[in-house]
Protein backbone atom coordinates (compact mmCIF):
# COMPACT_ATOMS: atom_id res chain seq x y z
CA UNK A 1 0.00 0.00 0.00
CA UNK A 2 2.57 2.19 0.74
CA UNK A 3 3.99 1.85 -2.69
CA UNK A 4 1.42 2.98 -4.04
CA UNK A 5 1.04 6.04 -2.28
CA UNK A 6 4.94 6.82 -3.07
CA UNK A 7 4.61 5.95 -6.96
CA UNK A 8 2.61 9.64 -7.93
CA UNK A 9 5.06 11.39 -5.23
CA UNK A 10 7.94 10.08 -7.27
CA UNK A 11 6.65 10.53 -10.65
CA UNK A 12 5.81 14.34 -9.58
CA UNK A 13 10.09 14.42 -8.31
CA UNK A 14 11.03 13.31 -11.70
CA UNK A 15 8.65 15.69 -13.60
CA UNK A 16 10.12 18.73 -11.16
CA UNK A 17 13.61 17.04 -11.56
CA UNK A 18 13.86 17.60 -15.69
CA UNK A 19 11.89 20.44 -15.53
CA UNK A 20 14.72 21.89 -13.53
CA UNK A 21 16.96 20.65 -15.26
CA UNK A 22 15.82 21.74 -18.95
CA UNK A 23 15.70 25.30 -17.47
CA UNK A 24 19.17 24.96 -15.88
CA UNK A 25 20.38 23.68 -19.80
CA UNK A 26 18.39 25.83 -22.02
CA UNK A 27 20.93 28.69 -22.02
CA UNK A 28 23.85 26.61 -22.68
CA UNK A 29 21.57 25.13 -25.44
CA UNK A 30 20.93 28.15 -26.42
CA UNK A 31 24.84 29.27 -26.85
CA UNK A 32 25.41 26.91 -29.32
CA UNK A 33 22.87 27.65 -31.98
CA UNK A 34 23.09 30.09 -34.83
CA UNK A 35 24.90 30.39 -37.93
CA UNK A 36 27.88 28.82 -39.30
CA UNK A 37 30.32 31.04 -41.97
CA UNK A 38 32.32 29.32 -44.29
CA UNK A 39 35.00 31.52 -45.27
CA UNK A 40 37.69 32.24 -47.41
CA UNK A 41 40.37 35.19 -47.86
CA UNK A 42 39.31 37.97 -48.74
CA UNK A 43 42.36 38.43 -50.92
CA UNK A 44 40.32 35.68 -53.02
CA UNK A 45 37.42 37.28 -55.92
CA UNK A 46 34.66 36.10 -54.82
CA UNK A 47 33.12 33.29 -56.22
CA UNK A 48 29.67 32.55 -57.78
CA UNK A 49 26.86 31.39 -56.34
CA UNK A 50 28.51 28.26 -53.69
CA UNK A 51 25.52 26.06 -52.20
CA UNK A 52 25.65 23.62 -49.58
CA UNK A 53 26.59 20.76 -52.28
CA UNK A 54 29.36 22.74 -53.24
CA UNK A 55 31.11 23.04 -49.93
CA UNK A 56 29.82 19.37 -48.86
CA UNK A 57 31.97 18.22 -51.71
CA UNK A 58 35.01 19.98 -50.88
CA UNK A 59 34.35 18.86 -47.00
CA UNK A 60 34.09 15.42 -47.46
CA UNK A 61 36.93 15.50 -50.17
CA UNK A 62 35.00 14.39 -53.37
CA UNK A 63 36.91 17.86 -54.68
CA UNK A 64 39.38 20.79 -54.32
CA UNK A 65 37.25 23.33 -56.74
CA UNK A 66 35.06 25.89 -56.16
CA UNK A 67 32.78 25.87 -58.85
CA UNK A 68 34.60 28.49 -60.60
CA UNK A 69 37.88 26.15 -60.68
CA UNK A 70 39.94 27.32 -57.47
CA UNK A 71 41.73 25.00 -56.26
CA UNK A 72 41.49 25.10 -52.48
CA UNK A 73 42.25 23.35 -49.24
CA UNK A 74 39.39 22.77 -46.82
CA UNK A 75 40.33 23.39 -43.43
CA UNK A 76 38.56 21.73 -40.20
CA UNK A 77 37.81 22.62 -37.03
CA UNK A 78 39.50 20.70 -34.07
CA UNK A 79 38.34 17.11 -33.63
CA UNK A 80 36.57 17.49 -30.68
CA UNK A 81 34.83 20.61 -31.30
CA UNK A 82 31.64 20.77 -30.85
CA UNK A 83 31.49 23.90 -33.54
CA UNK A 84 32.60 20.94 -36.07
CA UNK A 85 30.10 18.82 -35.06
CA UNK A 86 27.01 21.38 -36.16
CA UNK A 87 28.51 22.03 -39.41
CA UNK A 88 28.47 18.56 -40.56
CA UNK A 89 24.84 18.31 -39.34
CA UNK A 90 24.44 21.62 -40.85
CA UNK A 91 26.05 20.46 -43.72
CA UNK A 92 25.32 17.08 -44.10
CA UNK A 93 22.62 15.95 -42.21
CA UNK A 94 24.48 13.35 -40.30
CA UNK A 95 25.80 13.55 -37.29
CA UNK A 96 29.79 13.59 -36.57
CA UNK A 97 30.27 9.39 -35.81
CA UNK A 98 28.52 9.24 -39.34
CA UNK A 99 31.37 11.73 -40.69
CA UNK A 100 34.26 9.81 -39.23
CA UNK A 101 32.94 6.37 -40.06
CA UNK A 102 32.82 7.61 -43.75
CA UNK A 103 36.69 9.18 -43.88
CA UNK A 104 38.15 5.59 -42.13
CA UNK A 105 36.16 4.07 -45.05
CA UNK A 106 37.92 6.33 -47.52
CA UNK A 107 41.36 6.17 -45.27
CA UNK A 108 41.25 2.28 -45.21
CA UNK A 109 40.76 2.27 -48.92
CA UNK A 110 43.18 4.82 -49.71
CA UNK A 111 40.83 6.93 -51.55
CA UNK A 112 41.00 10.29 -50.26
CA UNK A 113 42.27 11.73 -46.72
CA UNK A 114 40.36 14.18 -44.30
CA UNK A 115 40.68 17.80 -43.88
CA UNK A 116 43.50 18.85 -42.32
CA UNK A 117 42.40 19.97 -38.11
CA UNK A 118 43.49 23.39 -37.31
CA UNK A 119 44.68 23.42 -33.56
CA UNK A 120 41.64 26.09 -32.70
CA UNK A 121 39.44 27.91 -33.96
CA UNK A 122 41.36 31.13 -33.62
CA UNK A 123 43.97 29.21 -36.35
CA UNK A 124 41.33 28.60 -38.52
CA UNK A 125 40.65 32.53 -38.63
CA UNK A 126 44.56 32.76 -39.38
CA UNK A 127 45.15 30.13 -41.66
CA UNK A 128 42.17 31.12 -43.75
CA UNK A 129 43.12 35.10 -43.44
CA UNK A 130 46.29 34.63 -44.80
CA UNK A 131 46.40 32.01 -46.86
CA UNK A 132 44.15 32.42 -50.58
CA UNK A 133 43.27 28.82 -50.93
CA UNK A 134 42.18 27.17 -47.85
CA UNK A 135 38.34 27.40 -46.99
CA UNK A 136 37.41 26.96 -43.46
CA UNK A 137 34.26 27.48 -40.64
CA UNK A 138 33.39 29.51 -38.02
CA UNK A 139 30.87 30.34 -35.57
CA UNK A 140 29.09 33.41 -36.53
CA UNK A 141 28.83 35.43 -33.38
CA UNK A 142 32.69 35.02 -33.32
CA UNK A 143 33.34 36.88 -35.99
CA UNK A 144 30.63 39.96 -35.69
CA UNK A 145 32.53 41.60 -38.56
CA UNK A 146 34.16 38.83 -40.82
CA UNK A 147 35.25 41.60 -43.98
CA UNK A 148 37.22 43.42 -41.37
CA UNK A 149 38.85 40.71 -40.11
CA UNK A 150 40.22 39.85 -43.93
CA UNK A 151 37.64 36.90 -44.60
CA UNK A 152 34.80 36.61 -47.53
CA UNK A 153 31.51 34.90 -46.36
CA UNK A 154 31.13 32.29 -48.97
CA UNK A 155 27.95 30.42 -47.48
CA UNK A 156 26.32 30.98 -44.37
CA UNK A 157 25.09 27.63 -42.99
CA UNK A 158 21.49 27.65 -40.35
CA UNK A 159 23.08 24.99 -37.40
CA UNK A 160 21.28 22.93 -35.32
Amino acid sequence: MRLTTLNPLRRWLIACLALISACWMAPAVAQNTGNILVVISAKVPAPPTINNRDIADLFLGRTRHLPNGQAVTPLDNPAASPLRARFYKALTGKAITDINAYWARLLFTGQSSPPENATDAEAVLETVRNNPGVVGYVDRSTVPDPESMGLRVILTLSAP
